[in-house]
């Protein structure tokens, strides 16, 4: 019997099980999608999830461990002084620079590596306007994984200010590109005789070969970064375990840099900070030099006058900081620090002036792509622009400059070799031992100085000429694109080199050389155009000569000038700081002069200091540099004026550092009478200007 084949239906599904599965996928994709999107929320910083986000002290922690995970970043930095009405609780500060900056900061030096010596808050909010408002900032990107002659980098400078009748803006940027350096200046006031704008929104392109070679140098090349983040993070570390700084209050998150920061207000305790020092000490036990070095600093913090500083300053301090949470790289500190002025000073009576001093951190290990400007103008050109010289002159001045530098060159190499080079390449390669020679014997005069170079004791040559010589010695003749032509014959060279004479060149230069072929031994830079020392008749002055000596008689004239007649002249207004068209300067009743004549102070309450006596003036001449030595009576801040005349109108060079021996040099001209002033101010403000000095350079 045959039996029938059977099918088999399925069975039908429950009813509403195929909508189950719907639904569960569109729950795993949104859950998917939520999680996804909180992940991506929490890593950028905008949510928080509590048992997720690091505790303060934790997040510190990291902060500190990510500094050396920085390879590239931009820097900003940004300091802002404003007047703003008294907040009603913030008192003067109690800094005495006779007393406590002093003695803080013995020789320039102290815990912070800062020296406020000149500082005096009474007397400098004596002199601000008192409606200033200031602002200014510095940002820098440089690739620190680089080395710095390969490291491309961005530097912008843009500041603001305002006060009086008085608005002045500066907006700078330079970008390097390999070892070329591109700058641009899109804002710059124009400050007595210095007039940019013919270079203004222009790139400027600079090469090694114009001498900023800064950026390329081997000394930096060497630079031991890591050893240097090291102690950075472990002085760091010592200051947050022995709670120099700790976490007063925690504010709102905010973003910075387009990253969600954590933000707290931090609290100081300038008790902790010797102890801080005393285990950084302690570490460095066996390195003398540093055990010296932090014992001076634990010194210094335990004197009463320093302890009254810091907490101070503190009470008048509000810290903030702002850390990634996610990363824990720092992303910005800011301090506030509120200056009130004495009750006498009735400028800013009701007033106080705030300092901001603000550091960012952008662009954490983003690599920036520099791209050179499309259109560019070398660094010569600018320099025209500027100084109005013509291209024939500005080429006939560096050639005479490059031709100084060899006979320079020559003059220090046959010094130390006691003989002169077979050849130019020798020179060069010589002045390069030298100069390793000199660095060599600073550093052991360093180390056997308490860190510090004693120069006195090092020849002038290794002070001055040979390390501006190992950057800007060059041997090759401008005109001819050639060697300049050298040979020795017995004790002496002969140097030859072109020089191109047109009627743009400065007289003084043409009594020099002749045109075309000019040689140099060790006694004439021209022997073709060799004069006698001393003229046999007196010779007429040219126009140009004569407009020279005209522009000198109205600046002396100017300076001896009395513009608002209360007996000073301009330069005595300068020397005592008095307001130059201010009969009465500190508003007590007493015209400036009259205070003066009597010992008085006419830019403020009291006498006058006694002022410091300059004497024991020197000179030494070496070649084509002049250098002069003094004393002061008692420890000053110095300055030298020179020029042609008793104007003085040719350079000055500041001491910054309060000392009773005095040095510097300037360079002078050959067969050139120069004039010289001394200046000396004690930290108490009295100063003092020596006699005129006159110096010939034969």
């Amino acid at each position: 019997m045959t039996v029938p084949s059977m099918r088999v239906q399925p069975e039908s599904p429950p009813a509403g099980r195929g909508k189950r599965w719907v639904w569960f996928t569109i729950v795993l994709v949104v859950a998917g999608g939520l999680l996804g999107g909180g992940y991506v929320a929490y890593s950028r910083g905008y949510l928080s999830i509590p048992f997720l986000t690091p505790k303060a002290d934790a997040l510190f922690g990291k902060m500190i461990d990510s500094i050396s995970q920085i390879e590239n970043a931009e820097y900003s930095v940004r300091l802002t002084i404003k007047a703003e009405p008294h907040d009603g609780q913030s008192k003067p500060i109690a800094i005495k620079p006779n007393q406590n900056i002093n003695g803080l900061l013995p020789e320039g030096e102290g815990p912070l590596g800062l020296y406020l010596g000149l500082f005096d808050p009474d007397t400098a909010l004596r002199t601000i306007p008192s409606d200033i408002n200031f602002t200014g900032g510095v940002s820098l990107y440089l690739e620190a994984d680089q080395p710095v002659k390969e490291a491309d980098g961005r530097l912008r400078i843009d500041a603001t200010y305002a006060g009086g009748d008085t608005l002045v803006a500066v907006n700078i940027e330079a970008l390097k590109k390999d070892e070329i350096i591109y700058g641009i200046i899109r804002k710059f006031p124009s400050f007595f005789f210095l007039d940019l704008s013919g270079v203004k929104e222009k790139w400027v392109r600079i090469t090694p070969q114009d001498g900023f070679d800064f950026l390329t140098e081997d000394t930096l090349e060497q630079a031991d970064t890591k050893a240097a983040i090291a102690t950075l993070q472990q002085a760091l570390q010592r200051a947050l375990d022995g709670k120099v700084f700790s976490v007063k209050q925690k504010l709102a998150a905010e973003t910075v840099g387009g990253v969600r920061s954590e933000h707290y207000l931090i609290a100081v305790d300038t008790d902790q900070i010797d102890e801080v020092y005393r285990a950084l000490r302690d570490e460095r036990q066996g390195q003398e030099e540093d055990v010296k070095r932090f014992d001076k600093i634990i010194a210094d913090l335990e004197r009463p006058e320093t302890q009254e500083l810091l907490r101070s300053l503190v009470a008048n301090s509000r810290f903030e900081i702002w850390i990634d949470r996610v990363t824990g790289y720092l992303r910005q500190v800011r301090w506030n620090l509120i200056v009130v002025p004495t009750a006498d000073n009735e400028r800013l009576k009701g007033k106080q002036i705030r300092l901001g001093l603000e550091f960012t951190l952008e662009k954490v290990n983003q690599r920036l792509t520099i791209s050179p400007p499309a259109s560019t103008i070398g660094y010569d050109e600018a320099v025209r622009l500027v100084t109005g010289v013509s291209e024939d002159q500005q080429k006939f001045e560096k050639q005479r400059n490059r031709v100084q530098d060899v006979l320079q060159a020559l003059r220090v190499y046959q010094k130390s070799n006691n003989r002169y080079p077979a050849t130019l390449a020798e020179l060069v390669a010589g002045i390069k031992t030298i100069s390793q020679d000199c660095e060599r014997r600073a550093t052991a005069n360093k180390n056997t100085n308490a860190g510090r170079v004693d120069f006195d004791s090092i020849e002038y040559d290794c002070q001055y000429s040979v390390p501006g010589l190992v950057k800007s010695l060059s041997i090759i003749d401008l005109y001819t694109g050639k060697t300049f032509g050298y040979k020795t014959e017995a004790d002496d060279y002969r140097l030859t080199y072109q020089m191109k004479i047109t009627d743009k060149v400065e007289s003084y230069y043409k009594e020099e050389h002749v045109e075309g072929l000019n040689t140099a031994t060790s006694k004439d830079i021209s022997i073709e155009k060799k004069t006698p020392y001393e003229e046999t008749q007196p010779q007429e002055q040219t126009d140009e000569q004569q407009a020279q000596q005209t522009k000198m008689d109205q600046q002396r004239a100017a300076e001896a000038k009395d513009d608002d007649g209360d007996g000073l002249s301009t330069m005595e207004e300068s020397l005592f700081q008095t307001q130059a068209y201010s009969r009465d300067s500190d508003q007590d009743g007493y015209p400036d002069g009259e205070e003066a004549a009597n010992g008085y102070n006419p830019n403020g309450p009291g006498r006058l200091p006694t002022s410091p006596t300059i004497k024991n003036i020197k000179t030494t001449i070496q070649n084509n540099s002049v250098t002069v030595t003094w004393t002061t009576s008692e420890a000053a801040y110095t300055a030298l004026f020179q020029g042609l005349t008793d104007s003085y109108s040719s350079g000055q060079t500041f001491q910054n550092t309060l000392a009773s021996s005095h040095r510097t040099s300037f360079y002078a001209e050959f067969k050139t009478t120069y004039h010289f002033r001394i200046r000396a101010c004690t930290a108490a403000g009295a100063c003092a200007f020596g006699p005129d000095q006159t110096v010939v350079v034969q």
